[in-house]
């Protein structure tokens, strides 16, 4: 899947994710919302690149939370794929898809490409 244009970068400008770590990274809603606007529902689905290299949402304790405009994924790299030269010099950029509904009448949906950065630290 290549990153469409208006595709929105996880973390901070120059902030990679290492293969290695279990890390939160907060997804604001605020921009694509109306004020007083919330989410209701959401899917985070990962493109076949970012699953086939081994990125995963985390579960357990670190299950994604969320407060209807922000939403706090934790993402990790499966152990057996951590390794994996796509991760060497620059790394990858890793694509996922976000849809959200709205708690507005009528509800609005939306649908995102975001994507993180993961490269060998």
């Amino acid at each position: 899947m290549a990153l469409p244009p208006n595709a929105v970068k996880l973390g901070l400008a120059g902030v990679q994710m290492d293969p290695a770590s279990l890390l939160e990274w907060p997804i604001k809603f605020g921009g694509a919302l109306e004020e007083n606007e919330l989410v209701v529902s959401y899917t985070l689905t990962m493109s076949a690149e970012a699953a086939a290299l081994g990125l995963e949402i985390a579960t357990g304790g670190h299950a994604p939370t969320w407060d209807g405009t922000d939403l706090i994924v934790w993402f990790q790299v499966d152990p057996l794929m951590q390794a994996d030269a796509a991760f060497d010099g620059q790394g990858v950029s890793l694509p996922m898809t976000l849809w959200f509904r709205t708690d507005q009448t009528p509800y609005r949906e939306r649908e995102l490409t975001l994507y993180l950065e993961v490269a060998q630290q």
